[in-house]
């Protein structure tokens, strides 16, 4: 399962959220540097740390915390010094059209914590320090415009070809060379992928129907049980959706 992190703050005025813009061509991973680099999933988009969860990680939290850490060079995880400046945080288990589904461990900050993070991950970036360089800068936006503006696909060369970028990164490629000719197709690929997960998740994080982001919730009720209100609402919106699109097709008949 696809594990995320989410920073974000809400202030009087707008709830904002600390997004990344992923590199084109990814040359470190696991801290090493690559010699050929390769085309990492939403290359180019603005996104969220995350990645899939795997058997060293006991739960989703912790999963999205060490990716985040690989990637911005930022300990969230519990007792860190970044983790005492956050407010709170909430686990969703969130479902898409499909029924396939991700986890996103959204963690409140106050507005300038959330900026001085966006800023430290920035000089963490500048200083290549990240186990894994998949990001080139993070920024704070304030959700609606995110959701309008800067989550989606990444912008494309004015020709729609990615090779004269590519030629001047890597090399030309010799008669026989695949591996380039490769990496300009992934690239056409994955700046163009489907943004709907993040799209989703930020959505939830403005409506906030149950006042979970922002900490007005009922103190004394479970946040596993809010969270459970929240799956029989997704599950709820699928069955209609499934529903309505049966009586359409119903009538095409």
């Amino acid at each position: 399962m696809q594990c995320y992190l989410l920073p974000y703050a809400i202030t009087s005025q707008a709830t904002y959220v600390a997004l990344g813009k992923k590199v084109l061509l990814q040359w470190k991973v696991d801290g090493g540097t690559l010699d050929f680099p390769f085309v990492p999933h939403s290359a180019g988009q603005w996104a969220f740390s995350g990645g899939k969860k795997d058997g060293n990680d006991k739960t989703s939290a912790a999963a999205a915390d060490r990716e985040f850490l690989e990637e911005t060079g930022i300990d969230l995880s519990s007792g860190s010094n970044w983790a005492k400046k956050s407010l709170r945080s909430v686990d969703a288990l969130l479902y898409d059209d499909d029924r396939v589904e991700f986890f996103v461990s959204y963690v409140c900050f106050g507005f300038g914590d959330l900026k001085n993070l966006a800023k430290a991950i920035r000089d963490n970036i500048d200083g290549t320090s990240p186990d894994d360089l998949e990001f080139s800068t993070f920024s704070v936006f304030e959700v609606g415009d995110a959701l309008s503006n800067q989550i989606g696909p990444a912008p494309q060369p004015k020709n729609g070809d990615w090779r004269p970028m590519v030629y001047e990164a890597v090399g030309t490629p010799g008669q026989f060379n695949t591996t380039i000719p490769n990496l300009v197709s992934r690239l056409a690929k994955e700046t163009l992928a489907s943004s709907d997960w993040y799209q989703m998740a930020l959505a939830d994080l403005q409506e906030d129907r149950h006042g979970i982001f922002d900490g007005s919730a009922d103190e004394s009720e479970d946040e596993d049980e809010e969270w459970d209100e929240h799956d029989e609402l997704a599950e709820d919106y699928l069955r209609k959706r499934d529903m309505q699109q049966a009586k359409s097709e119903r009538k095409k008949r």
